[in-house]
């Protein structure tokens, strides 16, 4: 969580929410920053990728095996109607 606040900025706060889903819940996570770059948004997984000047470009990446390693799937959420940065993810969940 240290990438959201320090590209939104400190004032503009992260949002972050849940919701059940069939065989899942999904997770998102929101700010109110300059959002991600329209050359980037196909790229935002890869290794490398960064819009910082001094970002390896390794926290989506690292994020997306991870939840893939869980069975899960993360994307981008950007709908162009809303300022910032958009993304959610699904994890599996096994029933009780």
């Amino acid at each position: 969580m240290m990438s959201a606040p320090s590209t939104a900025g400190a004032s503009s706060g992260v949002a972050i929410s849940t919701a059940a889903q069939p065989g899942g819940v999904t997770f998102t996570v929101a700010d109110q920053g300059p959002g991600v770059p329209a050359e980037l948004r196909e790229r935002l997984f890869e290794a490398f990728v960064t819009t910082k000047p001094t970002g390896l470009g390794l926290g989506l990446s690292i994020c997306r095996s991870v939840i893939e390693s869980l069975g899960g799937s993360i994307r981008s959420t950007f709908d162009g109607r809303t300022q910032g940065a958009r993304f959610a993810f699904t994890l599996p969940v096994e029933p009780a």
